[in-house]
């Protein structure tokens, strides 16, 4: 069984940096893929799921039919790449340490998809 905290971890230390529209490294988000695979194979597997896709090759888009028809639909959304990070910025750990400090969780883009 995999740990949601070590998943995590794992998560913000792979550098999925884009640096522009057009140079982004594949590789890093192939990995990314992999773990969300990994981390979550029932929702790459659930028979709930009405339509699974690939957008732009690296973004997942789930459709999931709603049990009552007659409510408005929703949509959830997330984004995997960050963008360039340095010690220099002021960071208090490395960027994609993923390193505990004060009971936080530090790296680059821990944040950016909280409510």
């Amino acid at each position: 069984m995999v740990h949601i905290v070590d998943s995590r971890a794992t998560a913000i230390q792979i550098p999925t940096v884009s640096f522009t529209e057009k140079n982004v490294n594949t590789s890093v988000l192939q990995e990314f893929d992999g773990l969300l695979r990994r981390v979550f194979p029932k929702v790459f597997s659930s028979s709930s799921l009405v339509k699974q896709e690939l957008v732009g090759n690296y973004s997942h888009l789930f459709t999931v039919p709603g049990r009552e028809p007659d409510l408005e639909p929703y949509m959830l959304l997330a984004h995997i790449d960050v963008v360039p990070a340095d010690e220099a910025d002021g960071w208090d750990v490395p960027p994609f340490s993923a390193q505990e400090l004060n009971g936080f969780i530090y790296g680059r883009g821990t944040i950016d998809n909280s409510l």
